[in-house]
């Protein structure tokens, strides 16, 4: 269950561009005060009806009730707006995924919500993702049949083996 939120949940992935050219073209530390930002924007705009969590360097996770209504598009537009700091006024864009699930399968919801982003991603900045059913289900089996093809492969339970096929006339493969 993910912590201190019980039943359906809403879980959005937001992933960040131009932290990286913020720490390269102004410094660290300014890029680590845009990320603090980020973080107290997104607090912000959940409250207390969920929690914010920074999963990668440049990728936060925010948890909400389902019944709780956040718009995924809106924070999007709230992160990506300027950011003042020491050294002047930087922005960067960001792009989201957002699913639903039942918080008691928390690692399904929280990789199917990674799994929406890296579609915004490919998208491009200001994507939004909210993939339907079906796609959120094909999305639970592909990488989980992927990770256990790996695995028997690893461990030598598959063998490939080539089985021709013979033109029964002329003994020829074909």
């Amino acid at each position: 269950m993910i912590s201190g939120i019980g039943g359906a949940v809403q879980c959005i992935a937001i992933g960040l561009v131009g932290i990286e050219a913020i720490n390269k073209g102004y410094s660290r530390s300014t890029g680590d005060a845009v990320l603090r930002e980020v973080a107290g924007r997104l607090e912000r705009s959940v409250g207390s009806n969920g929690k914010v969590m920074r999963v990668a360097g440049n990728q936060f996770m925010v948890v909400v009730a389902a019944d709780v209504d956040l718009d995924a598009a809106d924070l999007v537009t709230t992160v990506s707006q300027s950011i003042d700091t020491q050294l002047g006024r930087v922005r960067i864009g960001c792009y989201a995924g957002s699913v639903r699930g039942d918080s008691a399968s928390g690692l399904v919801v929280l990789d199917r919500a990674d799994s929406a982003m890296r579609s915004a991603q490919l998208r491009g900045v200001g994507a939004v993702v909210c993939p339907v059913e079906a796609d959120a289900r094909y999305g639970r089996r592909h990488p989980r049949l992927n990770s256990l093809l790996i695995d028997a492969v690893a461990r030598r339970d598959i063998d490939v083996t080539f089985q021709p096929v013979i033109e029964l006339a002329t003994g020829r493969i074909i």
